[in-house]
């Protein structure tokens, strides 16, 4: 599988996974320099009658330039590589650098996978960093993995489970997937949990036996929200960035676009890989 990438306000690269994914970018053009060492001359891509090429016209260039090189031998990473073009391998690919792309790839380097995350701009700046609120997670409930029961005011000893699941099937009229929405209160715990170890810094309460300020928002009937002041998603990608920056499994790529996604065969002939 090929995945087709440029480097922002640069020239176009390739992705290829399956089962190791090869990756290639080229230089910027503002940063690209002539063999005499000045600078190149940077301008916008243009058309055969001169004009300046919209966003898919150059979205469909860089698809046959990637095309071109797969047909031309560069199929398996053969072949003369282009200037300013860098190959790495490896064997998770993830486009986005999210909480969710984020904890995914950081769970598959420490299996002892090799990953790699490719995101249009820094790695922290995504939905992810913006979110206020919190996260929400029954940490008091024995059951629950998250601790035992807070009989000390941060969270309702009530509270449980099945009345987390309750409440966001009601807040969803009942319209939701009622398997992921039980996985997902199950699980909470555990990923908050997770968080902390990584450093996420959640608001304390020195006197709750969970050691978490729980608040309850909208649509929850317990205060159960773990949050890192007023500014939870800023927190948890700050933590994710830096641990996934000095895990020696994982590579960041920023400032790169996701073009396109080809597929191959498998070298063993066994269906089609990526």
């Amino acid at each position: 599988m090929f995945v087709s990438v440029s480097r922002r306000y640069g020239t176009c690269g390739r992705w290829r996974a399956s089962p190791s994914v090869v990756v290639t970018a080229r230089s910027p053009n503002r940063e690209a320099t002539a063999a005499g060492g000045k600078p190149r001359p940077s301008s916008e891509p243009k058309t055969k009658s001169g004009r300046v090429a919209s966003h898919s016209q150059r979205k469909a260039k860089a698809r046959r330039s990637v095309a071109q090189k797969y047909k031309s031998g560069l199929r398996h990473g053969g072949g003369n590589a282009p200037p300013f073009e860098v190959v790495q391998e490896c064997d998770v690919l993830v486009l986005g650098s999210g909480v969710a792309g984020m904890t995914c790839a950081l769970e598959a380097a420490e299996a002892g996978l090799r990953a790699a995350v490719v995101t249009k701009a820094e790695a922290s700046e995504g939905s992810t960093k913006y979110a206020q609120g919190g996260v929400a997670a029954v940490m008091t409930d024995p059951g629950s993995g998250g601790g035992p029961v807070d009989r000390r005011g941060a969270g309702d000893p009530r509270d449980s489970v099945s009345r987390h699941v309750e409440d966001t099937m009601s807040a969803g009229c009942f319209l939701n997937d009622r398997e992921a929405v039980e996985i997902m209160c199950r699980e909470g715990p555990a990923q908050v949990d997770m968080l902390r170890k990584i450093g996420v810094t959640f608001t304390e309460d020195a006197g709750s036996a969970t050691g978490l300020h729980l608040v309850r928002e909208g649509g929850h009937s317990h205060s159960r929200v773990v949050h890192a002041a007023d500014a939870t998603g800023a927190a948890m990608m700050r933590a994710l960035v830096k641990r996934a920056a000095q895990h020696p499994n994982l590579s960041l790529h920023e400032n790169h676009f996701a073009l396109d996604l080809l597929t191959m065969p498998l070298a063993n002939g066994e269906g089609v890989g990526c």
